[in-house]
């Protein structure tokens, strides 16, 4: 019994050692695990830029230690596990990288990456960096906000480029101007050359703003001489988005603004008028008795029940601003997919904007669509393409002069109403002899009227680097443009002749460019850069136009241009030009102290007589920065100073006559009328050439 009770008891004690070894095995695998999860926290933080704090989307934030990340959120915010006492690496596409300890809440700033955003310009068939320019050269900020409310880039530009005046145009579809450092002529139009992805073309009204990745424009004759004859009133260059980053990238982007007069002309109502009038009268006929058709006679004014005794036109008080005015609301949508590979890039970007006018039936509707695309075959071949297609119709009506809308607005008498007891237009004419049209049957009348335009500008490219430094790029772009007008004139007055005006008009620009370039820097300090080049472009441009009046009907379906009884006119014609250039530049750069750059172009333009169809635009520029040397004091006030000086010639190939070779003259007697005998009754008819 003693041995049988030990050995149970041995038995039992053995389970009992057993039993604590598992359960302390246990206990440590358990504070094991709870010291693994215990060394991991959970990071929140925002990325910003350091520049306005702005929030940057769609940064990349990974985790050193475990290699996962997260993308930022629309708010530049992000969310992610890492090891405690672990490193994130933040990184966004124009800005440093940066490396920081988690902590579980932090706000990153990155600093923009001055020497990847300042490090190439476009000036014309090259990129050169920005501390080697020598000519006047102003620079958009395309991080900016662009104005949602036009699908013009000019409406963004307006004070932000030095020497360049920009005036939008608020209508719908307005393009405005561009004049840069002044006017350069009185002869033709002021309008700067535009030159997009290569192409150059002489509007910009196809081009969604929001697809614009650099902007530049060449202010003075040196920067622009490498233009040649189409230079003298500077030249825009626009480069449009590529694919960038290393995932596919979707963006869509909504903005409806609301735009209305800002002041208004407080305007006399129909009793305000009358007493104005009668007070008038005594100061300029003391002692007299007004007398006035809609306020009668008497020493007050007393309205009249009817407009000049015609019972369907009571008299009212009418706002004529309220009439013809009304807020206007822009709706834009742009959705755009990019993707970027090591080898390709892609992007497709589409847009519509309908910009509705503060006069009503006044609009702007825009369909466009772009898609860049690049691939490397390799490292010596390139191949690529930037196309946009664009398709606009728009509608205005007359707003200059006392015969404007805005000036009828605000002549038309307040007592007068819009239309009559039975519908029809109340005709100031008619009623008081007058020669003001009613403002708002002038816009009724216009509302069928049809301005559309299609246009396709784009161009492919290929580049070839068969040795370190040389790349050999030929390049066709292409513009067609082409547009269909058809205006409904109804009659305003019993006496007036209504028509029908229809135009279209195609016109066509090839553009071939054939260039070499050559980089290279010799000992460290000397660098040099030389571009040679030859461009050929056509030009043609056809139109036909019609006129028929007298319609029966004034119905939009009816007012088509064959139906009208009485043909008024009818015509076309056909233009065409072409230029060949040659054109040379060479830049020299010494340890980004001294540079030095020459350009010389040789134009030959049919649109001039043959014996002077060809000229040469020669230029210089050079350029010293003092701040590089080594007796200028560093301080952070003044960190890089550049002395210019520059020399060249422009050309403007834009004259109104296309074939001058031929001497047009006619007899005048208008302009060209003068009073040679100085009696002031009459004039003698000259001859304008």
């Amino acid at each position: 019994m003693t041995l049988l009770h030990n050995f149970v008891a041995e038995i039992i004690n053995h389970k009992t050692i057993i039993m604590k070894r598992t359960f302390l095995y246990a206990l440590f695998l358990l504070i094991a695990v709870i010291g693994a999860h215990a060394q991991d926290i959970s990071v929140q933080g925002t990325v910003v830029s350091a520049v306005d704090d702005e929030p940057l989307i769609g940064a990349s934030v990974i985790s050193d230690a475990t290699k996962n990340g997260v993308a930022t959120d629309i708010d530049g915010k992000f969310k992610l596990t890492v090891p405690q006492g672990s490193s994130l690496t933040v990184t966004y596409v124009g800005y440093m990288p940066v490396t920081v300890a988690a902590e579980s809440s932090m706000t990153i700033r990155l600093e923009e990456n001055r020497e990847m955003l300042d490090e190439v310009v476009v000036v014309g068939y090259q990129t050169v960096r920005k501390a080697d320019l020598t000519g006047a050269v102003s620079v958009m900020n395309m991080k900016e906000p662009l104005s949602e409310n036009s699908g013009n880039i000019m409406n963004s530009m307006a004070g932000k480029l030095p020497g360049v005046n920009v005036v939008p145009d608020a209508a719908p579809g307005g393009t405005g101007s561009i004049r840069v450092r002044g006017m350069s002529t009185a002869n033709s139009s002021n309008d700067p050359l535009y030159i997009i992805d290569g192409v150059p073309t002489d509007n910009i009204n196809c081009i969604n703003p929001s697809d614009i990745e650099t902007m530049q424009v060449l202010k003075d004759a040196a920067s622009a001489s490498i233009y040649g004859s189409r230079a003298a009133n500077g030249v825009v260059i626009i480069t449009t988005k590529q694919g960038k980053g290393d995932r596919m990238t979707i963006n869509i982007n909504y903005a409806a603004s609301a735009q209305t007069i800002a002041k208004r002309y407080d305007m006399l109502n129909a009793e305000q008028w009358g007493q104005a009038y009668w007070r008038a009268f005594s100061y300029t006929y003391p002692g007299q008795t007004p007398n006035q058709p809609l306020y009668g006679s008497g020493a007050t004014p007393q309205l009249a029940a009817v407009v000049a005794g015609n019972t369907n036109f009571p008299t009212t008080d009418t706002d004529w601003q309220d009439q013809v005015y009304h807020t206007a609301w822009t709706n834009n949508l742009t959705a755009s997919i990019s993707n970027n590979t090591e080898k390709s890039s892609m992007l497709l970007s589409l847009n519509y904007i309908n910009q509705n006018g503060n006069i009503k039936e006044t609009f702007y509707e825009r369909y466009s669509a772009r898609l860049n695309s690049r691939y490397d075959f390799n490292k010596y071949i390139t191949v690529g393409e930037n196309l946009v297609v664009a398709h606009w119709t728009n509608r205005g009506v007359g707003v200059d002069g006392d015969r404007g809308i805005p000036a009828l607005a605000m002549s038309m008498h307040p007592a007068f109403p819009v239309r009559g007891l039975d519908g029809d237009w109340m005709n100031p004419k008619t009623l008081v002899n007058s020669d003001f049209a009613n403002p708002v049957q002038l816009i009724s009348n216009a509302k069928d009227n049809e301005y559309s335009s299609w246009r396709i500008l784009g161009n492919a490219y290929l580049e070839l680097r068969p040795i370190e430094g040389l790349t050999l790029k030929t390049n066709i772009g292409i513009e067609h443009s082409q547009y269909y007008n058809n205006e409904l004139n109804r009659r305003v007055n019993v006496s007036d002749v209504n028509s029908v005006f229809g135009a279209y008009g195609q016109g066509d620009t090839w553009t071939w460019t054939n260039t070499a370039n050559y980089t290279k820097t010799f000992g460290g300090k000397h660098h040099l850069t030389a571009l040679i080049g030859s461009e050929a472009i056509s030009y043609t441009f056809r139109d036909l136009t019609a006129a028929r009046q007298n319609f029966k009907f004034e119905d939009p379906d009816f007012m088509q241009i064959g139906a009208g009884s009485t043909i008024s006119s009818a015509g076309g014609g056909k233009t065409q030009w072409s230029v060949f250039s040659l054109f040379a530049k060479a830049d020299y750069n010494y340890d980004d102290r001294y540079l030095a750059s020459f350009t010389i172009r040789r134009d030959e333009n049919s649109r001039f007589a043959k014996d002077n169809r060809a000229g040469v635009f020669p230029a210089f520029s050079l350029a010293w920065r003092p701040t590089r040397e080594a007796f200028f004091p560093h301080n952070e006030i003044l960190n890089d100073l550049k002395v210019r000086y520059s020399w060249g010639q422009n050309g403007n190939a834009n004259i109104p006559e296309l074939y001058p070779a031929y001497s047009t003259y006619r007899v005048n007697s208008g302009n060209g009328a003068y009073d040679f005998d100085g009696t002031g009754t009459g004039t003698t008819s000259g001859i304008t050439i």
